[in-house]
């Protein structure tokens, strides 16, 4: 670019030796802990005396998208028009959107003569891949290589601004990292007791220096009977005192308004007793700031259309007998305890509203008398309980039982077999349809015996038709037949006709196993097996296969009980000893809470493998008629067989010594 004057150029050693000066001094001043806007005041200041510019500004983005100058050095820092402030954001769009440190170079105003004399340059600044700003200089122009160094220079000064944020940003983690630690340790104790002295003592120390006041009371209470529970700073305080009830009608007049009392800066809002008060209470107690804080319990988790309003709790007042005016911060670390004892609050009280708290907690005083760790009381109580358990496992008698699992059956109950083999045609019941005697069951198809009813059927009609052919040869004939013709026709004809008798025959026995493709039922009663059409629809049978259950569910009922063999032992013997039957408690698994009666009638002499059970003893046990009812055959039942009575401690160890007696006793001696 032409230039229109030329200043005294400077050796180029120098020159760079000053601009590393300037830019250590920037090091320096980015490294040092201050904010945004002196930092830039100062970045302004010393960037416009290195390059020799006019003067600078820096330029933020706004939240709808455009661009205001924050800071102005030696330059209007006025609005312009609309069309230059839409040009400005287009060009500080594509300046942050080529994602590189880069500066654009536009001609500034130009002299009488048509040559431009200074230009305009923008530097980006970014940390962190965060846009953060633009800085914009008039610098005059002088050359091309000149301007090349100050763009060089810039991009140096920008990085330094981005090390500035980044430390900046550090420094603010920290202090965020700090008071969040600081909430927390103040959230984890307030919630550490439900005891409502200990929360509210826990409230009002941790919470003063979380605020940073003088003095912070709680008090609690519904509407107009708000009481002082703690005093921050003091473990114990004079009720009656002046203090303590103006404090009191202090939490009463914000608990009629609703909101919060700010004394001395929230006087415009509050109605003269209010203010009153506020007087009064300053002038006996010198507080130069107080702030009252109703507290409502928390809202319920779930929203509900048309709730009340949260209940008040209790109310927080905070005191500053050093300071007038609200310390930094103070709303949002003030809504953070008022939420935290909110919450507290509400916990103690439910906790203290529990029925007979009194007498659970003095029970539980008591009992860390009783059991306090080395003392003799709890020696002789553990010692009296010992004794007691040992004299009541020896001495007292209870029920001998023997648990085991089994079934529910009828007494009455038929299996349908298949008389023939073939193949299912058709079903005419399903699962627990009732049937009477001789109704069909089950149709079946068997093909063999079909094909030798057609070839025994076919065999008859050429019989027949030989016989009637030998019988008209013996009738026409009679004259004309020689004697031996006619004893062979005689023979034929006898001999077909013994044929027709034997087919005939043949003939019955194949109808009736037709008939007996036909399955009826053999005896009243339901079926049993499940899905019949299923099972057996299409299927190929054997001869004396299973095809379905008959069971009388309106007789009698019995249980057929799965004993294991280590325990069948206890059975067989206390059925040997008794005179009267074993009795059986058991209970459905359809109706668990139920409990029925029975009585052992017949106990197997071998133990079989019963599927997971392993080996087992069947035992067979009536049910009375009293006690039946309308049960599914086959439901599970969990049963106890009584065998008399023994001492407690043999019940409950008679496991624990059997094992010993079997696994280790027995193998080793």
């Amino acid at each position: 670019m032409a230039s229109t004057a030329s200043p005294p150029i400077e050796n180029a050693e120098i020159t760079q030796q000053r601009l590393r000066a300037w830019l250590e001094s920037l090091q320096a001043l980015a490294e040092s802990p201050i904010d945004n806007d002196r930092f830039y005041g100062e970045l302004l200041a010393r960037l416009t005396k290195a390059v020799s510019a006019d003067g600078g500004r820096f330029w933020t983005q706004t939240t709808d998208g455009g661009w205001r100058c924050n800071l102005s050095f030696g330059l209007d820092a006025s609005e312009e028009s609309a069309e230059s402030a839409q040009q400005r954001r287009q060009l500080f769009q594509n300046i942050m959107q080529s994602g590189r440190s880069a500066a654009a170079v536009l001609p500034a105003p130009v002299d009488a003569a048509g040559l431009p004399t200074s230009s305009a340059v923008w530097q980006p600044i970014a940390a962190a891949g965060v846009p953060r700003g633009v800085l914009e200089f008039r610098v005059r122009v002088v050359t091309e290589a000149a301007q090349a160094g100050v763009l060089r220079f810039l991009a140096q000064a920008a990085a330094v601004a981005s090390h500035f944020h980044l430390l900046a940003d550090r420094r603010d983690y920290a202090a965020m990292a700090s008071v969040a630690e600081g909430e927390r340790k103040f959230y984890l104790s307030a919630h550490r007791h439900l005891d409502l002295r200990k929360t509210a003592r826990v409230l009002v120390d941790d919470g003063r220096v979380l605020l940073g006041c003088d003095r912070l009371t709680l008090l609690v209470g519904k509407k107009r009977r708000q009481r002082v529970v703690a005093v921050s700073g003091q473990e114990d305080f004079d009720r009656r005192s002046p203090t303590i009830a103006a404090l009191r009608k202090l939490a009463v007049r914000a608990v009629s308004a609703k909101r919060d009392l700010v004394f001395p800066e929230g006087q415009s809002d509050c109605d003269p007793t209010t203010i009153e008060l506020f007087e009064r209470y300053v002038d006996e107690s010198d507080v130069k700031r107080i702030v009252v804080r109703p507290l409502r319990a928390p809202p319920p988790e779930k929203e509900t259309v048309g709730r009340a309003e949260p209940p008040i709790l209790g109310v927080v007042i905070v005191e500053y007998f050093r300071q007038l005016e609200a310390p930094a911060g103070e709303s949002a670390r003030l809504e953070l305890v008022a939420r935290c004892a909110s919450t507290a609050l509400r916990n103690s009280l439910e906790h203290e509203s529990i029925f007979l708290h009194g007498l659970w907690s003095m029970l539980g005083r008591w009992r860390a008398g009783l059991l306090e760790k080395g003392s003799l009381r709890r020696a002789l109580l553990i010692t009296t309980l010992i004794a007691s358990a040992v004299a009541a496992a020896i001495w007292v008698p209870v029920d001998d039982t023997t648990y085991c699992r089994g079934t529910l059956q009828p007494v009455a109950r038929r299996n349908v077999f298949t008389p023939l083999d073939g193949t299912v045609r058709k079903v005419f019941v399903a699962h627990g349809r009732r049937v009477k005697r001789g109704e069909p069951l089950v149709e079946l198809r068997n093909t063999e015996l079909e094909i030798a009813q057609t070839d025994l059927e076919g065999k008859q009609r050429t019989a027949a038709e030989q016989l009637l052919a030998v019988e008209r040869s013996l009738l026409d004939n009679a004259q004309k037949l020689q004697p031996q013709e006619r004893a062979r026709l005689a023979g034929e004809q006898s001999e077909l006709r013994e044929q027709l008798a034997s087919y005939k025959r043949q003939a019955e026995l194949f109808e009736e196993r037709r008939r007996q493709l036909m399955v009826t039922s053999p005896v009243d009663g339901e079926v049993t097996t499940w899905d019949v059409e299923r099972l057996l629809g299409n299927r190929p049978v054997r001869q004396g296969q299973v095809l379905l259950t008959l069971a009388a569910v309106e007789g009698n009922w019995e249980l057929e009980l799965n004993v294991p063999d280590d325990r069948s032992g206890r059975v067989v013997k206390a059925a040997a000893t008794s005179a009267d039957p074993l009795r059986v408690t058991f209970s459905p698994a359809l109706d668990p809470g139920a409990t029925y009666d029975a009585q052992v009638v017949e106990i197997e002499n071998s133990a079989d493998v019963r599927g997971e059970e392993g080996n087992t003893v069947l035992v067979r046990a009536e049910i009375p008629p009293a006690d039946a009812m309308k049960w599914r055959p086959g439901a599970e039942v969990a049963a106890h067989i009584h065998c008399g009575r023994a001492p407690l401690g043999y019940v409950w160890t008679r496991g624990l010594a059997d094992f010993v007696r079997t696994k280790i006793l027995f193998r080793w001696f």
